[in-house]
């Protein structure tokens, strides 16, 4: 999991564009929230490999997922589909149970 987040955390940097061109139009200052949980993922990716600050890590992990939901549903709601409008809407209604399953995921290293 911790490459997983660390491999994601650097994407935020490496291609930025990705993660601002899905931003909620609500939310301020894009680059600052792309750069902040860019920098966000990289720290509990590391955070994971750290054994007494595992279990926290994972918990803020998953208050993150929680808080990237207001990015899938407002994608879902407003994002423009292009060409194939069913397949399109179909992948992002898939984000829904992935970011579930991505929870799911790291409550597992919560467990003692």
């Amino acid at each position: 999991m911790s490459s997983f987040y660390l491999f994601t955390g650097i994407a935020h940097f490496t291609n930025p564009e990705f993660f601002l061109d899905v931003m909620p139009a609500f939310m301020p200052s894009h680059q600052l929230l792309v750069d902040l949980s860019g920098y966000a993922e990289i720290i509990l990716a590391l955070a994971l490999l750290t054994g007494f600050l595992r279990k926290i890590a994972a918990y803020l992990i998953i208050l993150m997922l929680i808080s990237f939901f207001l990015v899938h549903l407002d994608m879902i709601f407003t994002y423009e589909v292009l060409d194939n409008y069913y397949l399109n809407k179909l992948l992002l209604l898939t984000r829904i149970p992935l970011q579930l399953g991505l929870i799911y995921w790291a409550y597992q290293y919560c467990k003692d």
